[in-house]
């Protein structure tokens, strides 16, 4: 999980440094190793060069007693900026667990914490830096690192990983490896540019668009497209009205120099035949819908009726890799996909996309056509347009933050042109509770939407990879824990809580539950069980 300390809560002692002063010492890590509690280490990353590093001290707070003050004081040595420094309670351990030795062995004085203490630096004896509530046990919190590890980035935001280090003996074997010394202070600077692979201008550098792509030339091909004509195109996309037939026998359709019966006959043997569907292009790519890319794949040989899949992309904002995740599946099944990007800078945070757009930076209710929801059905449209397809419904698939988007577009807006929406995986969910506050549940909750019987009558499904379990992915608030401490636990309790609003309500109830064994957080293997599902024999 990630979660950045000034906004939690939870005392990070970012500023308490002496007055007038920047700390150049910064905390940056935290671990606690799976070998009989070892290692026990913390990380430390020299912002500045520092002449006389005794001035730091470390110390514990253990199981929530609060401070215990400075409990071991570094030795009188300088370090140059840019260190990155490791504290262990010992050596043997630190070494076969990392490959490499500490830089300094406290012999547990200051490194003799649980994955539920709080850790404190210490500048001339003041706190300048920390980690976790000096004065709470951290058991069960956001912030506890048992058996795996806690870092922080060059944004100040930290990730933990509770129960990551079980069982191993090497930090290299973990799934999720500490990150030991590669801090930095300052995130490197974004490089502007289109980062589309598709578009004209794209730049291979760009490390952030910046809405400047240009696709128009990428995605037209004028010519003639009239398969009789003597100056058909077969590459062409769009036709220019450029067709031409000879100047004296524009009806010699068999092209024999004159217009006779079998002109005739050629027009007659086709009749009543569907005429051939050329989409605009077949492939992977993309294509901008006014500030929104939109990832699509079309498989060659692909019909105008074939289903068409939206796929709703993950916190990461990774729309391309989530339209890949189907690939396979569209070649395979006969399948259309279009998978839109909500950047973070037009659609900021979990409000912005992953809870629709429906509240202020305030919490106050947005007017309905503000919604991000309401762009889903006018994309779609416009998608369906843009390809030139029959279909008047298609089926909704989103996974981890993309998943929290489907269900409550599910619950708060819905759509006539979507068949099937399936949620795989949410980090938490607005159940249907009417007891529970807004955004966890219904209470307070925005009105502007259709109602619960509309959205029982909807079909939802819950799609679940049983061995989604770690408590260390989805966020962990009071509000979030109650419904479970992972993601299965979650989705399950969202099911059992709408299932029973939903029989009390007398009406329909069109949700279903699928499980997926064995798979945890994955998009691609649950895309690929959904895809399976919903389309296949």
């Amino acid at each position: 999980m990630r979660w950045q300390g000034a906004s939690s809560g939870i005392a990070l002692f970012l500023s308490a440094a002496c007055a007038g002063q920047t700390a150049p010492l910064q905390l940056v890590g935290i671990v606690h190793g799976p070998i009989s509690g070892a290692p026990k280490a913390v990380e430390l990353y020299a912002v500045d060069s520092i002449a006389d590093l005794s001035q730091f001290s470390l110390g514990t707070a253990n199981n929530g007693s609060g401070s215990s003050g400075p409990e071991w004081t570094f030795p009188s040595v300088s370090v140059a900026a840019g260190t990155s420094i490791a504290v262990s309670k010992e050596v043997p351990v630190f070494t076969a667990f990392f490959n490499e030795a500490p830089d300094f062995v406290d012999d547990g004085l200051a490194c003799n914490f649980n994955g539920d203490d709080a850790i404190e630096l210490f500048w001339n004896g003041v706190v300048i830096d920390g980690y976790g509530n000096p004065d709470a046990d951290g058991t069960g919190s956001y912030w506890e690192y048992t058996l795996g590890w806690a870092h922080r980035d060059c944004e100040g935001i930290w990730s933990t990983t509770m129960g990551s280090m079980s069982g191993i003996s090497n930090n290299s074997s973990a799934a999720f490896p500490f990150p030991l010394g590669t801090f930095e202070s300052a995130c490197a600077p974004a490089i502007l540019g289109c980062t589309l692979p598709h578009a004209d201008n794209f730049n291979p550098e760009a490390t952030e668009d910046d809405g400047s792509c240009l696709l128009t030339e990428f995605f037209s091909a004028p010519g003639c497209t009239y398969p009789h004509a003597t100056n058909f195109d077969p590459n062409a996309t769009s036709d220019d009205g450029s067709c031409a037939f000879g100047e004296a026998c524009s009806g010699d359709v068999n092209a024999n120099g004159m217009v006779e019966v079998g002109d005739l006959l050629e027009i007659l043997s086709h009749f009543g035949q569907t005429c051939t569907w050329n989409p605009p292009a077949t492939g992977t790519g993309a294509f901008m819908w006014g500030n929104i890319p939109i990832h699509y794949c079309v498989p060659e040989g692909a019909e105008s009726g074939d289903e068409v899949v939206f796929v709703f992309h993950g916190n990461n904002r990774n729309a391309g890799e989530y339209r890949d995740d189907w690939v396979n599946a569209a070649n395979e099944l006969g399948l259309i996909i279009f998978a839109p990007e909500f950047n973070s800078t037009d659609f900021p945070g979990s409000e912005a996309y992953m809870q629709g757009g429906m509240v202020d930076a305030n919490g106050l209710e947005l007017p309905v056509e503000n919604w991000t929801f309401a762009l889903v059905e006018p994309m779609i449209a416009a998608c369906l347009d843009w390809a030139e397809l029959t279909d008047s419904q298609v089926d909704l698939w989103g996974h981890s933050a993309g998943g929290q988007f489907v269900h409550r577009f599910m619950l708060f807006a819905g759509s006539e042109s979507v068949n099937r929406a399936v949620a795989a995986n949410s980090g938490w969910y607005t159940t249907t509770d009417a007891t529970v506050a807004y955004p966890y549940g219904m209470l307070g909750a925005p009105t502007g939407g259709m109602g619960l019987p509309a959205a029982f009558d909807g079909k939802l499904v819950i799609s679940l990879g049983t061995a989604d379990t770690s408590p260390s992915g989805p966020i962990h608030t009071p509000e979030a824990d109650a419904q479970g401490l992972n993601r299965y636990e979650r989705g399950l309790h969202f099911w059992a809580a709408a299932s029973n609003d939903a029989a009390a309500s007398g009406g329909d109830w069109n949700w279903e539950v699928f499980e997926v064994p064995g798979v945890g957080h994955a998009s691609g293997e649950m895309a690929e069980a959904a895809a399976a599902w919903l389309f296949g024999p």
